[in-house]
């Protein structure tokens, strides 16, 4: 934490190992990651009681560690409310999961002092992706209807895109960067929140088998629509 005449005082949890800082006006400085839990309800050495006070102000340090004391009478300030400070955790993490609004406004003030850095940077990748055909891609968009293919979709956005196409996007349902097949029975039509699951979900792979399942039927199904169909 840091204690000065006449500043607020903070009172943060060190995360992590120190590191050096390279780009900052002091080279090679010495910092840590800090989690501030007074970002909301800053505070000042008069409203701090004696013994916190008095040890904060030993030697006049700008960085101190908080004995047991002083550590339990921020941990109970910084409790949300309705919350007793005896039910607060005293792990570093565990407080900071407990108000996240601090670690927010934290998050958002790091980002402020640092934009400067990247803002307008570019940085050059070089991509290789499979070749993927126009018309597997088309023929999907055409057998899904304008709605999502996922059986469960409780997410479909109702807006539409600039052409008046639902938004939706067509996935294979095993990747093709794997040895998919760029097929359409092989691939889906999902709505964005279908594919999020479809790609990061815990369910995904259980998701994929029912998907493959359900593309599987819905070729079969719109090849035996087709005129002459019967004959083959």
């Amino acid at each position: 934490m840091t204690a000065k005449q006449g500043q607020p005082v903070h009172v943060g949890i060190v995360e992590g190992p120190h590191y050096y800082d390279a780009e900052g006006e002091k080279r090679l400085a010495r910092r840590h990651n800090v989690s501030w839990l007074t970002v909301k309800a800053p505070l000042t050495l008069d409203a701090l009681p004696q013994g916190v006070c008095e040890q904060l102000m030993a030697g006049q340090a700008t960085l101190s560690r908080l004995d047991k004391e002083a550590a339990e009478y921020f941990i109970a300030f910084c409790a949300p409310e309705g919350q007793s400070s005896s039910s607060v955790p005293t792990g570093g993490r565990a407080v900071l999961a407990a108000d996240p609004a601090s670690r927010y406004a934290r998050l958002c003030a790091e980002l402020a002092a640092t934009e400067h850095d990247t803002h307008g940077v570019r940085v050059a990748h070089t991509v290789t992706a499979p070749v993927r055909r126009a018309r597997a891609r088309d023929a999907v968009l055409t057998r899904c209807e304008g709605a999502c293919e996922n059986p469960g979709c409780e997410g479909a956005p109702r807006d539409v895109k600039d052409s008046g196409r639902p938004i939706l996007e067509v996935d294979h349902i095993h990747d093709i960067a794997k040895g998919g097949r760029d097929a359409p029975e092989q691939m889906i039509a999902l709505c964005p929140n279908c594919h999020a699951v479809k790609t990061y979900g815990t369910t995904r792979e259980a998701l994929r088998d029912r998907l493959l399942g359900v593309a599987q039927a819905a070729h079969a199904t719109w090849l035996s629509r087709a005129p002459g169909a019967a004959q083959h």
